[in-house]
């Protein structure tokens, strides 16, 4: 009888302590609310920098954003202190982040693209728009990088026999430029810049659109999109990451840059043999840095 008392007791004793272990921690809590902070205050950086276009103190930015890094990785250490060799990565992480933010420039972009087709000799153009940075390595040395969105069309009219058939192109695609860029300086506020690297690239669609018209009357036929296209082996005809290698230049008056950059394309985006696709891009941007 008192064995059996004792077993129970034990089992229950198991039982609360399982319980207390599945329920949420207050640490856990913090560290999930300090995490939704964290994205909303990057969002409102993020909108308030592309659109309101106002300078906002950008030491205060990173002392606060710092500060919630450290808070959020002690939490997780008090929650489970073993997780030290798993968090050993994203502590260096979050240090490289920091050290970057400190020095980096930041800001937008925007200007003219142009691609051409290679084997063709086609091209498309329109323009582009995305945030960038520049990280000061050494003396007249640093890293300039971005993301950019490129909207890109062409149209391509033709008449024969009273008929005309007008094709329209609609490409969108992605930019992800790494530059190692050198800077002379010629007055006060005032250099001329050069830089040089790879830059990758990648299409979201690529669309082809026919209007025929025939005695006054049109009719659009719908195309779809190049890079969802499959043989008949159920294997996607086209490639849509591109890698390139740039070169360009630029003058810089204070916080505003215009520049130029050209990139050669090097990936085949045709994946059939006998077949080469490859792109080489035009860019004349402007450019405002904080």
């Amino acid at each position: 009888m008192n064995a059996t008392i004792v077993y129970l007791l034990h089992n229950n004793a198991d039982n609360v302590l399982v319980n207390q272990k599945a329920s949420l921690s207050p640490a856990l809590i913090i560290v999930a609310a300090v995490v939704c902070l964290m994205f909303l205050y990057k969002l409102y950086l993020c909108i308030h920098l592309v659109f309101a276009m106002k300078p906002f103190k950008r030491k205060n930015w990173y002392e606060y954003e710092n500060q919630l890094i450290v808070f959020f990785l002690v939490q997780l250490l008090l929650i489970n202190p073993e997780s030290m060799k798993r968090l050993s990565c994203m502590m260096a992480a979050c240090a490289l982040m920091m050290a970057v933010s400190a020095n980096a420039q930041v800001g937008v972009q925007a200007g003219y693209s142009n691609s051409v087709n290679v084997d063709n000799n086609s091209n498309i153009y329109g323009f582009h728009a995305g945030p960038v940075g520049e990280l000061t390595l050494q003396g007249p040395l640093s890293l300039q990088y971005g993301l950019f969105y490129n909207y890109l069309t062409n149209s391509n009219e033709t008449t024969l026999l009273g008929v005309t058939s007008k094709a329209t192109t609609v490409a969108h695609t992605l930019d992800l430029p790494v530059r190692l860029a050198i800077s002379f300086p010629l007055a006060d506020g005032l250099s001329v810049f050069a830089f040089g690297g790879p830059n990758f690239n990648f299409a979201l669609s690529n669309v082809t659109d026919v209007a025929t018209t025939v005695a006054n009357i049109t009719t659009t036929s719908q195309g779809s999109n190049l890079y969802t296209m499959e043989d008949s082996n159920n294997d996607k005809i086209y490639n849509p990451f591109d890698a390139q290698l740039g070169i360009g230049g630029g003058l810089k008056f204070n916080e505003i840059s215009v520049r130029v950059s050209y990139d050669w394309g090097i990936t085949d985006r045709d994946r059939r043999d006998n077949f080469v696709w490859k792109n080489n891009d035009l860019k004349i941007s402007l450019s405002y840095t904080l």
